[in-house]
């Protein structure tokens, strides 16, 4: 059984785990963000965050759709998720967003197909882009920082068929980074890898 763990060097958690599942165990090293990440993917968490998007981005009676908290929703997925970009894509009946999560585009919303335009236009307002020139493929860039969560955004958008096309690249703002002591390694690893670090010159 392969495991992947934050800290690959809980043996209580190992043996918890042998016993269990009644095998033996292999841990991997991952960081703790990605293990929230594959969480959020298989349990009740994601259905919940998209049910509240349905539920609050709807529009009143007479009222456009409120964009503003629906792309809220979109981007506080695809930070949670994981996901490298996001399409959002016109169909003739209804409005597709799909997410990059681990290489795979995955369906995560459908809107209603009158979403989409004003959808467009306020992402194209953030990035800097047009929103009067719907016939040509612009390019802009926009920063999200809302509840803890900060990206930088890279948007395009191509005019199809039934509107316009937007893609957003999204790059977390906070890098992975690693302390020395939590990369699961042996004692006299460490303590080799340590002194190399300490040498004056060369490794």
């Amino acid at each position: 059984l392969s495991v992947a763990m934050a800290d690959p060097r809980d043996q209580k958690a190992l043996a918890e785990l042998r016993r269990i599942a009644g095998m033996a165990v292999v841990p991997f090293l991952t960081d703790a963000a990605a293990i929230q990440r594959a969480h959020l993917l298989y349990r009740d968490e994601v259905q919940t965050m998209l049910r509240r998007t349905r539920s609050d981005a709807a529009p009143s009676e007479g009222d456009e759709p409120n964009v503003t908290v629906l792309l809220n929703r979109i981007l506080e997925f695809a930070a949670l998720s994981g996901a490298s970009d996001i399409h959002i894509e016109p169909y003739a009946g209804e409005l597709l967003v799909r997410c990059r999560i681990d290489g795979v585009l995955r369906d995560v919303l459908t809107r209603p197909p009158a979403t989409a335009t004003p959808l467009a236009a306020r992402i194209k307002v953030l990035a800097g882009m047009r929103i009067d020139d719907r016939r040509i493929p612009q390019d802009g860039r926009f920063e999200y920082d809302e509840g803890g969560i900060r990206l930088d955004l890279r948007v395009s958008s191509l005019p199809i068929q039934l509107g316009e096309k937007v893609v957003m690249r999204v790059i977390p703002r906070t890098g992975l980074t690693f302390d020395l002591d939590t990369l699961g390694l042996r004692q006299d690893d460490f303590e080799r890898v340590s002194r190399a670090l300490e040498a004056p010159f060369g490794m």
